[in-house]
Order: C-alpha cells, then structure tokens, then sequence
C-alpha cells in the first residue's frame, strides 16, 4: 500500500474529512492529490500529520513496507 493509500485508509477509520486531516499542515487540494497518488507528501509533513491525529508510527509503517522494502528484504522475510 502507498503512502496516499495508508492515509486515506487512516483517515477513513478516524472519521475525518480530508480537511480535516490535513487542518494546520497541507491545503486540502495538495493533501487530496497525495491520497490518489498525484503528489508526494514529504517526510515533515507527512509525521504531522501522523503525530497530529495520533496514528501509530509502527502501524502506519507496516502498511507501507511491502510497497517501499527493497526486494532483497523482501526476499530474505520469505525465508
């Protein structure tokens, strides 16, 4: 799962709205196109957000490995 893909997935499961989500840190236009993969959000902005609506570190993390491990880590975890 990409990054835009875990927030809208986060933010689904909390009951926010977009603006919501992004309220103090991005426009909701910037925020919606990361969410359907248009714009990349970076790392600052990004652990806002995370810190803001109080989403685990860890939880948010493994939804996102499989997309960004590299293969070779993906290949040892098969073993």
């Amino acid at each position: 799962m990409k990054i835009g893909e875990a927030l809208r997935k986060k933010r689904l499961e909390l009951g926010l709205t977009q603006q919501e989500m992004c309220e103090g840190i991005l426009s909701r236009p910037f925020y919606a196109k990361v969410e359907s993969g248009k714009n990349r959000i970076n790392a600052e902005s990004l652990f806002k957000i995370l810190f803001a609506r109080q989403i685990d570190l860890v939880e948010f993390g493994k939804l996102v490995q499989g997309t960004y491990d590299s293969a070779e880590n993906k290949a040892e975890k098969r073993y």
